[in-house]
């Protein structure tokens, strides 16, 4: 099953690299309703389609999340790891010369794993979460930085999360923290990246 995701992952990032106009990369932050996957700090990559219209942009993306957190007075290490594919369509309105307001619905696949386990005491519970992501992407950008083929973008993405599949160590968590992985969840992230063109924008 784990090769099978990585076949899947250089996959999608082949194709995406292959037929798209633009690739980017980006960090950010998210922020959740349930604190034990609030505060994630993460990293990506995005893929941008624009051949196809002017008014529209296919926008493809990879995000990964992590979150460490340390209770010493529970004598609990929680560790939080997700992977993001979404996929939007973005309706393209123009500033400004150099700005672009582009805004669509989005969907997303999430795969969690996280691990509670004692700091002391070296017991390890691990938990695995997959949910379906309701999401509108908002992104403001600024093309042609430098006159060079480069974008700096910021995104600001509220969602919805429906948990669809989740796995919940049976055993007792001994610091008797209830873990939060398997709900259902409302987030928003942001984050600024940076977009290389292979087609010069027009100015």
């Amino acid at each position: 099953m784990r090769v099978f995701k990585y076949i899947i992952f250089y996959l999608f990032l082949f194709t995406t690299a292959c037929f798209g106009q633009g690739i980017g990369f980006r960090g950010g932050i998210e922020f959740a309703n349930r604190e034990q996957l609030n505060n994630g700090l993460g990293i990506g990559t995005y893929f941008t389609f624009n051949s196809f219209s002017e008014k529209f942009n296919l926008f493809v993306s990879y995000d990964y999340f992590t979150k460490r957190n340390e209770i010493f007075s529970k004598d609990l290490l929680m560790n939080y790891k997700k992977h993001k594919f979404s996929i939007a369509p973005l309706y393209i309105m123009p500033l400004k010369e150099k700005f672009d307001f582009k805004v669509g619905p989005m969907l997303s696949y999430n795969s969690v794993f996280a691990t509670h386990q004692g700091v002391v005491s070296r017991w390890l519970l691990n938990y695995y979460s997959k949910s379906i992501g309701l999401e509108t992407i908002v992104n403001l950008q600024i093309k042609n930085v430098l006159k060079f083929p480069l974008n700096i973008d910021f995104f600001v993405t509220p969602a919805y999360l429906i948990n669809i599949s989740r796995k919940i160590d049976e055993n007792p968590d001994p610091s008797g923290t209830i873990p939060e992985y398997g709900n259902n969840l409302i987030n928003i992230t942001f984050q600024m990246g940076l977009t290389y063109h292979f087609n010069r924008q027009k100015e």
